[in-house]
This record gives structure tokens, C-alpha cells and sequence, in this order.
């Protein structure tokens, strides 16, 4: 294991952790192991859905991932825009 100094992107009252590493220019966020197999679990699961055709369960759970990553990237913009910084993409077209 190596050992390096990174930025911390602190948010008052939020989980979230935002980190810049050496030889990034733009910051990244920390994802634990278990929301990153819960996320990858839940991808896996709209797979199978979409294979099957349950359109309406489909739906729910393809709304419920994008709330997850949406609240994810919020939490990031908030730590960026806090420290000044500018975000890696255009906000515009990821409104939701």
C-alpha cells in the first residue's frame, strides 16, 4: 500500500467525501465498497429487468438508481462550487 496526501473537499453536515489525488486536475469522490457493490448490484439487477420486460418495475428501479447517483453528484458540486472550484462537465445538461 502506498501512502499519498490528497485535498479534502470538506461539506459541512454531508457523508459525502471529495478528494483531489496527485495528477488530477479535478477532484473525485469516494464511493465506500459497499454503496459501490449496491450500486453495481442494482445495475445488475435493471440487466435483468430490462431483459424480461417488466417495464413498470423497470422504470421504479431505474429512478431510484438515478436518485442514488444524483444525490452523489449534488454532494460533489456543493464541494466543489464551496472551494471555488469549476466542475469537470457542463451542469446544464445533467439537470435533473
Amino acid at each position: 500500500m502506498k501512502k499519498i496526501n490528497v485535498e479534502h473537499f470538506e461539506q459541512p453536515g454531508d457523508s459525502a467525501v471529495v478528494l483531489r489525488v496527485p495528477g488530477r486536475h479535478f477532484p473525485g469522490y469516494l464511493i465506500p465498497g459497499d454503496a459501490l457493490h449496491a450500486l453495481l448490484q442494482e445495475a445488475h439487477d435493471l440487466t435483468s429487468r430490462s431483459m424480461q420486460g417488466d417495464n413498470a418495475t423497470l422504470t421504479d428501479q431505474c429512478r431510484r438508481l438515478e436518485t442514488k447517483i444524483n444525490h452523489m453528484m449534488k454532494s460533489y458540486e456543493a464541494a466543489l462550487i464551496s472551494e471555488g472550484e469549476a466542475l469537470p462537465y457542463s451542469k446544464q445538461l445533467w439537470e435533473i
